[in-house]
């Protein structure tokens, strides 16, 4: 064996086998001897590989103590600089090789026949650790609640609230015939254009006009998250609701979950899922774990159910569901809101503040000690019905303020002027 590795320069291990019982076992050692170590006359063996029929382990024979590695023989052997070497592993002679192919009764190279029963048992290992994670995963899923009744009907209301159109047949006359997709009547509209923004005059719902046209297959999508409970924990719901127009007359809608989050009382994410492909090696599509999973940063949110399940939580008087019915068009980060809510959302929202409880949960300055709305706005009472006249979002609010420090009385359509000509 010391000849042989010093005659096969680019051996790295030198191959020894015999078969043993072990624990009443039949088990065939692999004993690799390390070929620098043989050239210089040392025969104590690196690892030896124990393989049973439905099993495998290797045993470091470098280390002090008793070392076992779980690992494949190519993993703990093989490093990137034997890429492209045959004689990394050399058999010491045709015993060795011999004992291989009649264990395993299998002929050709013996590594690839070691290599290849690895991966087998490795396989069913993975595929053991799988099953668990996906029963574990399966119990988590069963604590999910249905979802409300009139869940799809609210989601084709609101979520999708600005998917309405009013079709409109172009003609040169004032009065054109349309028809709208939200309450399916025949209308007739007055001078409508294309994109513009109005009402229906049947149901009074906003529509975006649409030409016939030029209104094809319009595909709209919006995000949407659902709130439950499940006892002491919160279940974050994610969807993607679809809308396509291939008939203006019946359009199509899916909703497809693509992501769930568990969280604590404190709003705390503690598990998060995604529904895609398993893994790489089943290729199924179930619910998965996945840390880059969560919840949507921002979409419509459902609200008929969240002052019931918000009870008991540090947001159990918040109004959000107030804010999120009387704002339909509305898209928020309900997520954040939980975490980062103060108690004088509260107010703000019952009071129609509804802008400025927008912008402040991602970081606003609103200052939540405040004693009163006068002080938690830093203007005099007398101003707040000014205030209210335009629902102001935070860089309005600071032009009030800073008129206020300059010494004069500003009004909400002063204010408006500003925006509007200087920006």
């Amino acid at each position: 064996d010391i000849s042989l590795a010093k005659r096969v320069k680019a051996a790295k291990y030198v191959a020894k086998t015999e078969v043993r019982l072990c624990g009443h076992k039949k088990t065939l050692l692999l004993n690799l001897f390390h070929a620098p170590q043989l050239r210089k006359g040392k025969i104590e063996a690196a690892y030896r590989v124990c393989c049973t029929h439905d099993d495998y382990i290797t045993q470091d024979m470098q280390s002090a103590t008793t070392k076992w590695l779980t690992g494949k023989l190519y993993s703990i052997t093989w490093e990137y600089d034997d890429c492209g070497n045959e004689d990394f592993i050399i058999f010491s002679d045709d015993k060795s090789v011999k004992l291989v192919h009649n264990f395993f009764h299998k002929e050709g190279n013996p590594l690839r026949v070691i290599q290849e029963f690895q991966e087998s048992i490795a396989h069913k290992r993975l595929m053991c650790r799988y099953r668990k994670l996906m029963h574990q995963i399966d119990e988590k899923m069963a604590l999910v609640p249905a979802l409300p009744r009139g869940f799809r009907h609210w989601v084709d209301e609101y979520a999708l609230y600005d998917s309405r159109y009013l079709i409109y047949e172009y003609s040169r006359r004032k009065e054109m015939k349309g028809y709208c997709t939200h309450c399916h009547h025949e209308v007739n509209v007055t001078e409508p254009h294309h994109n513009q923004k109005g009402f229906c005059p049947h149901c009074g719902s906003h529509v975006i006009f649409k030409a016939a046209g030029k209104f094809h297959k319009q595909l709209d999508r919006e995000r949407v998250t659902i709130l439950q409970r499940a006892g002491n924990v919160f279940v974050f719901r994610c969807f993607t609701a679809y809308k396509r127009y291939d008939s203006i007359r019946k359009p199509d809608m899916a909703i497809y979950e693509n992501m769930r989050s568990f969280a604590g009382l404190d709003f705390k994410i503690t598990d998060t899922y995604k529904w895609d492909i398993f893994r790489p090696s089943i290729q199924i599509m179930r619910w998965k774990d996945d840390s880059q999973a969560g919840v949507w940063y921002e979409g419509k949110v459902y609200w008929k159910n969240l002052q019931d399940v918000l009870k008991g939580s540090r947001c159990q008087y918040s109004s959000l569901w107030t804010m999120l019915e009387m704002n339909p068009e509305m898209k928020i980060d309900v997520l954040a809101f939980l975490q980062e809510y103060k108690p004088c959302y509260e107010y703000l929202i019952k009071m129609g503040f509804y802008q400025l409880v927008a912008d402040d949960y991602h970081g606003g300055m609103l200052d939540e000690k405040a004693k009163n709305i006068a002080e938690l706005f830093g203007l005099p009472k007398s101003w707040i019905p000014e205030l209210k006249k335009m629902n102001p979002n935070m860089d309005e609010l600071e032009l009030f303020q800073a008129a206020y420090k300059a010494g004069k009385r500003t009004t909400a359509d002063e204010v408006k002027k500003i925006e509007r000509v200087i920006g």
